[in-house]
């Protein structure tokens, strides 16, 4: 029986792929965090936004990953949607590489010409 891939190993292929490329990535965290000692809530980024944003000099594109065969949350579609609107690249991806899931990393930046 194949092993199944969760989000962490398409992240894990998602940075080293960018990265050996030359790419700086940013974490984004979202939702509320409570600091050490939770004497305080903080709220990072707003619901939806995607897990990361991918930086070269010449272009950028914000990122969701999910796990091979799942989609992102009506939430996040919204948020990708409006970062669309403002200008920006926001996609989401189940693989980095070719035939490992339904939206995969390598076959988009080829489309997109980075």
């Amino acid at each position: 029986m194949p092993l199944k891939l969760q989000e962490r190993d398409v992240t894990k292929q998602f940075c080293d792929y960018l990265g050996y490329r030359g790419w700086t990535l940013l974490r984004l965290q979202a939702g509320l965090f409570q600091t050490l000692g939770g004497q305080r809530t903080v709220r990072m980024h707003a619901a939806g936004t995607p897990d990361w944003l991918a930086l070269k000099p010449d272009a950028e594109f914000f990122a969701e990953l999910k796990r091979p065969g799942a989609k992102p949350k009506r939430h996040q579609e919204l948020r990708m949607s409006a970062l669309r609107k403002q200008g920006f690249r926001a996609e989401w991806f189940d693989s980095v590489f070719k035939g490992e899931g339904k939206r995969d990393l390598e076959t988009w930046l080829a489309v997109e010409g980075l």
